[in-house]
């Protein structure tokens, strides 16, 4: 097997196995990680990628919303505002390939993203 069939196996095996707190947790941490990739496609003059990268985060953002139980989360209401937040910022990064537009998206989802593995880390303790 190779190093890159490997790898998709493992990451496969495990989403199918986390927990929803653990999905939720790599669904942030993936989100952060696409944003942060698609601010360097676009410094680099690589605007296909960066595109993709940042449709992906929409998309993951698009699940959080979704899945976000505004009844049973105290603060549902402003996460659900951040992620709009989110989504909008990451549509003029990718209409306009602006850096500034992807960073503010950035600086929030890596915001909500340690929020939600130190949520996490509380949790399993």
């Amino acid at each position: 097997m190779n190093t890159a069939r490997g790898v998709s196996a493992y990451r496969q095996h495990a989403a199918q196995t986390a927990s929803k707190t653990q999905i939720v947790v790599m669904l942030a941490a993936r989100m952060t990680s696409d944003i942060a990739q698609a601010i360097t496609n676009i410094e680099e003059h690589n605007p296909a990628t960066a595109h993709e990268l940042l449709v992906h985060a929409q998309q993951i953002v698009d699940e959080l919303s979704t899945a976000l139980d505004v009844g049973t989360c105290p603060a549902g209401n402003e996460l659900r505002s951040l992620y709009q937040f989110i989504t909008d910022e990451l549509v003029e990064a990718n209409i306009q390939k602006s850096t500034q537009h992807a960073a503010n998206a950035h600086r929030v989802a890596e915001e909500i993203s340690a929020m939600f593995a130190a949520a996490a880390q509380e949790q399993a303790a």
